[in-house]
Parts: C-alpha cells; structure tokens; sequence
C-alpha cells in the first residue's frame, strides 16, 4: 500500500480498493463476530417462539445482553481487528486474520471503556444545550412560539454539536489497537488528530452509508416480500425470524470491514499530514547504519605478507 497524504476523493477510492484487494482478509475478520451472531439463535430453533407473553418478556433481558454484547464488544473489536490489518498492510507487513484478532483480544477490555467514554462525552453534549433549553422553556409564560423558536433552534445546535462531537472522536477505537493507548488517552489522540480532517471522516461515514443501503436494499427487498408472503398465510414461524436475522449479519460482513478500512486509511492519512508518519515508515524500512567505529562492509584488507 503506497503511503502519502491524500485528498477526499483518494481516500474514498482507495477504501473501496483496499477492500476489493484484500477481500478474503477483511472477510475472515468480519466472519468471526458474525459467527456468533448466527450460532446463537441456533438452540432455540426446535423448541420455536413461546406462545406465552410472560415466557416472551422474560427472554427480553437475553437478547438485550445480545446486542450489548455486539454493541459494546463485537462491533468495536471488528473495527480495531481491521484497523490492525490495515495498518500492517501501510507497513509493508503481511496482515492475517489470525494475528489481526490476536492483537485486538488483548485490547477488548481498553476498547469497551473508549466505547463508554465516547457515548458519556456525546451525551454531555447533547446535554449542554438541553439544560439551557430547559430552563429557557421554564420561564412563565411561555408563549407557543417560543417553544417552536426556542425548540428548534436549540435541536439543531444540539444535533450539529453532538454530530461535531463525535465525529472528532471517531479514531478513539483504531486508536486503542494500533497505539494500543488507554481509553483515555485515545479519545484525546482521536481528538487532536480529526482537527482539520473531520470532513475526511465525515465523507467515509456517508460512503459508508450508501453503500450500506444498497446493499441491504439488493440483499433484504426480495427477503422481505417474500417474508411478508409466508406471514400472511402461514403465521410468523422461527426459523423466518432467525433467517432474517442471518441475511442482515451476512450483508454486515462487507459493510462493517468498510467503515473499518475507511477510518483507519482517514487516520493514517491525518498522521501523515501532522506527523509524517509516511517518512517514518520509509526510515523505519531502510537497513540500520553501521554503529560507529565499526568496519564498513566489503572485501578484508591485505595482509602484510601478501
């Protein structure tokens, strides 16, 4: 992967080249998550959905644990996963699944706690402009046109500040793998580094999207009509619920390597403007310089008798 500063339109090029080159790589990353999201509904298959209400509220808190679980854990880990990759790859290092999962278990418990501090750090924000708002709206009278005044400019400060926020702190988690820095201190690394690129990762992000609804739109329509069509005339059966269910895990397997790769090419690009991490990968490849003093290579000189 040739390293060096690229514009908006080069970085969003060579996310989807770097996936289309490496696809078995950043598959194999995504299938190990993905796994389990499949393997889980499997014990409940020959026993079906329980008729009863209270039976189906009491499985509530499992499937809660479920997506925590892929939320907190597997979402973040897939994303430090092909963030490893990737970063071997810009070495010049051949990049495995194996070695990239390898890297990221160790650093699952720092990424659940960058993960809990970026969603504290946006809610703080959120919640800046929603107390002065509060208070706004506390005041008598109130007046009908200035809640929608008052209500809708302060929404959409807070939505702009929120989406402002987190986008500065969307580095955190390839931060965590690939500096293998604290919670933390990868938010704080996330933050100086999105200064002056956030458009960078605003633009993968919405690539990211596009993306993502045509797929799901290709993979899912025809899935849909179809489910709709058995629904009607035979019921809603399990085994429809837990298909479903695996069409949008496997349809994830080539969204979430992409945001993946988008991100850390968006991250590397930011350390190659601010810290010429380009030139220390080319020094750091070119063979060490004989100590000093040492005999420089090359043929033994002659000895005296000869």
């Amino acid at each position: 992967m040739e390293l060096r500063p690229m514009r908006i339109g080069e970085l969003l090029d060579r996310t989807v080249s770097v996936l289309r080159q490496h696809f078995s790589l950043f598959v194999g990353l995504a299938l190990v998550p993905m796994a389990v999201g499949i393997l889980l509904p499997l014990p409940f298959l020959p026993h079906g959905l329980p008729a009863d209400a209270r039976a189906v509220t009491a499985l509530f808190p499992f499937l809660l644990l479920i997506g925590l679980g892929f939320g907190l854990i597997l979402f973040p880990a897939t994303m430090g996963a092909t963030a490893a990759a990737v970063n071997r790859l810009a070495r010049g290092e051949t990049a495995t699944v194996r070695d990239s999962w390898r890297k990221t278990a160790r650093r699952i418990p720092a990424l659940v706690g960058a993960m809990i501090l970026t969603a504290m750090v946006i809610a703080g924000a959120g919640l800046s402009l929603a107390v002065p708002a509060i208070a706004i709206l506390a005041l008598r009278p109130v007046s009908a046109v200035l809640v929608i005044v008052v209500g809708g400019v302060l929404g959409l400060a807070a939505v702009a500040f929120i989406f402002w926020v987190a986008v500065g702190l969307a580095l955190a988690q390839l931060i965590v793998v690939v500096e293998e820095a604290g919670p933390l201190t990868s938010l704080k690394r996330s933050w100086d580094l999105a200064r002056d690129g956030r458009w960078h990762i605003v633009l993968v992000y919405v690539l990211y999207f596009i993306i993502s609804f045509v797929i799901k739109l290709l993979f899912t329509l025809p899935f849909t009509l179809l489910s709709a069509g058995i629904v009607r005339h035979a019921g809603n059966p399990l085994w429809l619920a837990v298909a479903s269910n695996w069409v949008g895990l496997l349809t994830s397997i080539l969204l979430v390597p992409l945001l993946g790769i988008g991100l850390t090419l968006a991250y590397l690009n930011q350390r190659m403007k601010k810290e010429a991490f380009d030139l220390q990968v080319m020094m750091g490849s070119l063979e060490p310089s004989p100590a000093p003093g040492a005999p420089l290579a090359g043929p033994e000189p002659l000895g005296e008798e000869q």
